[in-house]
This record gives C-alpha cells, structure tokens and sequence, in this order.
C-alpha cells in the first residue's frame, strides 16, 4: 500500500468517465464493488474529489467471497435497494463481468490491451469517447 500512495498523486480523472458518473449521480444510486482494498478506493476517490459520489463501497477487506463470486454485487445491490436484474455493472476484467452475469446484471466491459476480448452485453472499447448517455438503454431502477 505504501507504493500506491507514492503513486496516488499521479492519478487524474478520466474527464469523459467523471461526466458519466455524475449525469447518473442524481437518478440512480451507485456503489463501488472492488476486489482493491477499501483504502486504496478511499484514497483515490479522495483524490479525484468524487469521495461523496458513491452510495456503497465494498472491498476486498469486506468478508464477501470475491469475484468471480457474485456475492460482491448482490451486497451491494442489497445495500442501494436496487434488485439485481435493475443493475448495470461496469468492469474491466472476465472475473468481475462473470460475478456481474452470475448475479444477473446486465455488464458493460471496459475493453483494453489486457483484456482485448471481453463477454458483457455492451462492450465500452474507450473511455476517452464514453458519452455521459452511454447506458441509457441499459436497465436502472
């Protein structure tokens, strides 16, 4: 952790990925459901001054059986009062697109060099062109 706060003042928000978040902000209720620990999330969040934005956070320092498992998204579905076929998750690796499915939501993957191939029902191939209306058509409460 030492040398992720070391890093943590290079962080800079995605301008597109920020616009997002907030256009939702005030219509649907968010969480955070990582497999990082819950003060790295914090920090970064802090960082990137949107510390207040989300309704949950979960961790890895929650005791909930990690992704692939879909118990991560359940609980923070659970905690949102979001039933879980109303939920959209956003992730950028097979392990959490698969939990997403398992819990029955719908998935938007973030396609990068690590993961060029993604299974999700909406692929997001750059979030430099994510539009703030990008899951309009996608399930909310």
């Amino acid at each position: 952790q030492d040398r992720f706060r070391e890093l943590l003042p290079g962080v800079r928000p995605i301008d597109p990925v920020v616009a997002c978040v907030h256009h939702y902000r005030d219509s649907h209720p968010m969480a955070v459901a990582s497999g990082g620990s819950r003060l790295n999330i914090v920090l970064t969040l802090r960082e990137l001054d949107m510390e207040d934005v989300f309704d949950v956070i979960l961790s890895a320092d929650d005791p909930i059986p990690h992704k692939p498992a879909p118990d991560i998204f359940l609980e923070a579905a659970r905690r949102i009062s979001v039933p879980p076929e109303r939920c959209t998750v956003v992730e950028d690796a097979p392990a959490g697109l698969e939990g997403a499915r398992r819990a029955g939501m719908t998935t938007g993957g973030i396609v990068s060099h690590h993961h060029p191939r993604l299974e999700a029902d909406r692929l997001i191939t750059s979030l430099e062109e994510l539009p703030e209306d990008t899951f309009e058509e996608l399930p909310g409460p």
